[in-house]
């Protein structure tokens, strides 16, 4: 059974040995598909690897469900992650809540930055929506601003959300409408940050 593989891959986090990675090795699991009714590398990937991803989204689990995607290449969901990552933060961040110590580690900004690098230095950001790139690279912005602020570093603070772009500082109301129409057409998440 399938959820039962899955639950076995959730659990033990083994996720390079069960699965595999197509660039180095093959899974332990994938050798037994036709067990499992599974025809097709893409029903393998459907119906293991991102049916897993999701629950450990659904669960916390950023980095766990990172390395699943990952494993299949699927970076344009990776981002789509990373953005809910941040958002999540933002929202934290500014409420004044506290993260957990393991969830801190899952939403380290740090640590997005440097997958951000790491993907434009081996040229996997031309696979990703430029989109949802801008919003990765907005978010951070926006989480070095709240961190700014709470330092009550306020000069900073300013100078960083002015970078940002995504708010109007011009007594112009072409420009004032052109953002609040940029804002609008955000995402869900990028709106409630």
């Amino acid at each position: 059974e399938p959820e039962n593989i899955r639950q076995l891959v959730y659990d033990t986090e083994a996720f390079t040995d069960l699965i595999g990675d197509p660039r180095k090795k093959e899974g332990l699991i994938r050798k037994y598909m036709s067990l499992m009714y599974i025809g097709s590398e893409k029903e393998y990937t459907e119906i293991i690897v991102n049916t897993l991803a999701r629950k450990c989204v659904e669960d916390g689990k950023f980095k766990s469900a990172r390395n699943l995607y990952e494993l299949t290449e699927n970076y344009e969901e990776i981002i789509a992650l990373l953005n809910k990552m941040l958002a999540e933060c933002i929202w934290i961040s500014i409420r004044g809540g506290t993260i957990q110590p393991e969830t801190a580690q899952e939403l380290d900004p740090r640590e997005i930055r440097r997958i951000l690098n790491d993907y434009e230095q081996h040229h996997l950001t031309m696979r990703i929506s430029q989109n949802r790139l801008k919003d990765c690279r907005t978010r951070l912005s926006l989480m070095d601003f709240v961190e700014m602020y709470k330092k009550q570093d306020f000069a900073r603070a300013v100078t960083l959300i002015q970078q940002v772009e995504l708010f109007p500082f011009e007594d112009d109301i072409d420009i004032i409408q052109k953002k609040a129409s940029d804002i609008e057409a955000s995402d869900d998440q990028m709106k409630n940050c």
